[in-house]
């Protein structure tokens, strides 16, 4: 299954760019997943290379990820393994309140539980891993 941004990003995977992966980690039920590792947005997921992503990701700013079109972009979550989840358009928000409230300045690492509803998964809980 491949996830989407809330932007399009099929032309990507038309051109024979793998760049987005479902991802089953930690915990996972038929209904519910569990994903940890570094949050980074849409749209700084799209411009790095594949390779050096999860190097980029570790190295993620806060700063990035609160900006205005990083923020429009949705958000994404590259795990230790170096996959990517692509997080549903609802989970801005909580992702948006959770990284103006922490301290950590570069690689944010998050836990983000999501619910299958509706035959997609959507993000119920978002927090800090410290």
């Amino acid at each position: 299954m491949i996830l989407r941004a809330p932007h399009d990003v099929s032309g990507e995977r038309e051109r024979g760019h793998k760049r987005f992966e479902s991802e089953r980690t930690e915990a996972m039920t038929d209904d519910t997943e569990t994903v940890e590792g570094y949050l980074m947005d849409v749209g700084c997921i799209r411009k790095n290379p594949r390779e050096d992503l999860l190097a980029k990701a570790r190295k993620h700013t806060r700063d990035c990820a609160l900006m205005g079109h990083c923020v429009e972009s949705g958000y994404g979550i590259v795990t230790e393994d170096d996959r990517v989840t692509v997080l549903d358009p609802d989970a801005t928000p909580q992702i948006v309140t959770t990284v103006d409230a922490t301290d950590t300045e570069r690689g944010i690492r998050l836990r983000v539980t999501r619910e299958q509803q509706d035959e997609q998964m959507e993000t119920t809980a978002v927090e800090e891993v410290t």
